[in-house]
């Protein structure tokens, strides 16, 4: 473990323009951190441009506007690709956001070998906890094992998808659920993966998921090493890994942020939440580590905010002691306890999943979505009743006068129309018939069957190179794939 490496330390950042985002980049790598953690803005996340009228008031905000090639290569200008960890928050969006990064790549002559990082790329997840998506569930998990079959063969080294839990518990689950239902939705994408020629001791090296860490700080860690059991067995005695490395379960540890985790009330109070949290995750054995900042209750974290996050994890890592034993916990009686019966509780619900066909008819049957809004209401009752104790909201309050002031990041109306009018003069500018034909492509690679001779991922890549824009690309797809219908999936 740490012994011999220590964690990466990513701050979930992003923001405005890309040249902002880059500058922000740039000095938070100056001052230790070791991978970028993109987050990008929610047109972007939905497949729209900054320009289109469903963005309005949302470009730049929550995250980095990304609208085509132009914006990649400005954010990771002057980076090096082939050092730095490159960590991008993508779901739905998934494909064109990693053709890009993987234009970038090739423009600049980098071995691909050597880019390393993952893309977030968890799109069942948005069906029952975050409802970004963008196609119905089917075409969407095409597309989602058309970027992993992308990845093996041209990044090889880089995570082709993560499932992610974050989403899961911000919307209500419990630990366990939260749990249950990131290791589902996992056990769907490699079992998809075999289906397209990628056997699990393939895939397994490069299976890597983010973990929330939420407030139980020893049920926190109880329920990751018990997801380290489980994830094992699956792997090995169900999905036909053979080799240790294909069954490990590596992962980020995130933090839970704003409505269960982060209050505006005196926000200097979020700092020792954050650093509780990464503690639970260092404690866990994380390989990477992500805290939330004191700013995230009011909306993106101001770079001083940042850097006192990245501090807190640097603190952990030097000054604490802890990074010199690899399992700190083990043997406690009460953590080994935990442990047992966080992994009885998961083991129920996998077992129910697999009752009703798997994850996928889970969802499309409402159970999973049932499952948390009752969590989700239970909490709440919880709170009211003050069962649950959140300090600054329902115990300890502080008057709102003490906080309104505080001087989080405020995006200037201007950078929007910054943005919006320097993509407007960017579409000017193109070859209009090489745009068409690379968007005709997409829609004709679409209308066949999956599989790996009609992979979507290259026509994308083209359509990027042709200066296609995210907006333009997912409206070639919506051509074929439709458009969901909220409660008909």
């Amino acid at each position: 473990m740490y012994r011999s490496r220590i964690y990466g330390t990513a701050q979930f950042t992003g923001f405005a323009t890309p040249a902002e985002t880059n500058q922000l980049y740039r000095r938070l790598l100056a001052q230790g951190m070791t991978s970028l953690y993109m987050a990008c803005d929610l047109p972007c996340q939905m497949g729209y441009d900054s320009d289109d009228p469903r963005a309005a008031g949302e470009v730049g905000n929550n995250g980095v506007a990304i609208n085509s090639l132009m914006d990649v290569e400005t954010i990771l200008d002057g980076i090096d690709l082939g050092t730095t960890r490159i960590t991008i928050v993508a779901n739905a969006n998934a494909a064109v956001i990693l053709a890009m990064l993987d234009v970038v790549a090739e423009r600049r002559g980098v071995d691909k070998a050597k880019i390393t990082g993952f893309v977030q790329n968890d799109v069942m997840k948005e069906f029952f906890a975050r409802n970004t998506y963008i196609f119905p569930i089917d075409p969407s998990l095409r597309l989602h094992s058309d970027t992993v079959v992308f990845c093996k063969e041209h990044l090889p080294n880089f995570h082709p998808f993560n499932p992610i839990s974050y989403q899961i518990r911000e919307a209500g689950a419990t630990a366990v659920q939260e749990a249950a239902f990131t290791l589902a939705n996992a056990r769907t994408y490699v079992e998809n993966a075999a289906r397209r020629g990628i056997p699990a001791d393939e895939l397994g090296p490069l299976f890597f998921t983010i973990i929330v860490n939420h407030r139980d700080f020893f049920e926190e860690v109880a329920k990751i090493r018990a997801m380290r059991r489980i994830w094992a067995r699956l792997m090995k005695e169900q999905l036909g890994a053979k080799t240790e490395a294909a069954c490990a379960l590596r992962f980020h540890a995130s933090q839970g942020a704003v409505g269960m985790n982060l209050m505006r009330s005196l926000p200097e109070a979020n700092i020792v939440r954050s650093t509780l949290a990464g503690f639970a995750g260092v404690l866990s054995g994380a390989q990477s580590v992500g805290t939330r900042t004191m700013d995230e209750a009011y909306g993106i974290p101001s770079a001083k905010a940042s850097l006192i996050s990245l501090r807190g994890l640097q603190i952990i890592a030097e000054e604490t002691g802890v990074t010199s034993t690899a399992d700190p916990l083990a043997g406690s009686y009460f953590v080994e306890w935990l442990t047992d019966e966080v992994e009885r509780r998961i083991n129920e619900y996998l077992a129910k999943i697999e009752a009703l066909g798997g994850m996928v008819n889970a969802i499309k049957t409402g159970y999973v979505q049932t499952e948390i809004a009752q969590s989700a209401f239970a909490y709440q009752m919880d709170c009211e009743a003050k069962r649950k104790i959140t300090v600054g909201m329902n115990l300890h309050a502080d008057p709102e006068p003490a906080y309104e002031t505080h001087a989080s990041y405020r995006l200037d109306p201007a950078v929007q129309h910054e943005q919006i009018t320097t993509l407007r003069e960017f579409k000017r500018g193109r070859n209009a018939a090489r745009l068409a034909a690379s968007l005709q492509a997409i829609r004709e690679t679409a209308a066949r069957p999956e599989g790996n001779d009609a992979n979507l991922m290259q026509p994308i890549k083209e359509a990027v190179k042709s200066d296609a824009t995210i907006g333009e690309i997912f409206r070639a797809l919506k051509d074929v794939f439709g458009e969901p219908r909220q409660g008909a999936e």
